[in-house]
This record gives structure tokens, sequence and C-alpha cells, in this order.
């Protein structure tokens, strides 16, 4: 049995996250994911990694169209102008789509730092704001 890329449950020997052709990305997402301030991990639905920063989600690692891809939050308006810019890296995915959520391939040419932008937008989504004291 061939080494599975990371912990994740898998759903079967075609799942897309235990491929060695995404090993270093799945990777590298995790590494950067819960290394922002708060932020966790956990599995969702039995088998779908979430990253998470006080109980709320800012990003999900998929399997869309049978490739290892990554849902992430996003503000406001950003999903049209960057999936329109680029729909060769990033995509509207299903569920989260309608709600703006961003996806993004990570396969062929990742652009890792525009991706680490996306992320660190999407943990500031989620994170509270001070509150104000009271005058």
């Amino acid at each position: 049995m061939p080494a599975r890329a990371l912990d994740w449950p898998s759903l079967g020997p075609d799942d897309p996250l235990h491929r060695a052709t995404y090993r270093r990305a799945l990777t590298r997402v995790r590494r950067f994911c819960v290394g922002l301030p708060d932020a966790g991990e956990k599995i969702s639905r039995g088998h779908m990694p979430v990253f998470t920063s006080h109980a709320k989600n800012f990003a999900m690692v998929a399997r869309s169209d049978n490739r290892a891809s990554l849902w992430i939050a996003a503000a406001p308006g950003a999903q049209a102008v960057i999936v329109g810019a680029e729909p060769a890296r990033y995509y509207l995915p299903p569920y989260v789509g309608k709600r703006g959520w961003i996806g993004a391939w990570l396969d062929g040419d990742v652009d890792w730092p525009a991706l680490e932008e996306l992320l660190r937008d999407a943990h500031a989504l989620v994170i509270p704001t001070p509150t104000r004291r009271a005058r």
C-alpha cells in the first residue's frame, strides 16, 4: 500500500488528497494554515480537512473534478475579481461558492504568494474584532 500524503481520511485508492503529486502542495497549505494565529484543523463530514479560527472556517481542502483544491473564504466582491482574472488557477466552488468563497487548484502553476495572501485574508475574516469599551 503506498504511503498516504497526510493523515487525513481517504476516500479510496484514487483519492486526490493522497496522491504523491499533491503531497508537497497539501503539506504546504496545512503548514501555512495552522501557522496562522489561533488557527486549527478539523475533519468535516468524515473526510474533509477544514482550517478554522475561533470556531469559524476559513479554508477547506476539497476534491473537485478528481483534483485536490482549496476552498477559501473571501470578502464580498473578491470572488468575481479573482476568478475572473485567473480562471486557470481559481474557480467557483460548489456549495460555498454562492457565499463568495474562492476555489484554488493545487496542481499546475500555483502562485504561492497570492494563495498565501488569500489565506491570510480569509483568516482575518473570521477572527473577532476587538470589542469597543462602552462610553
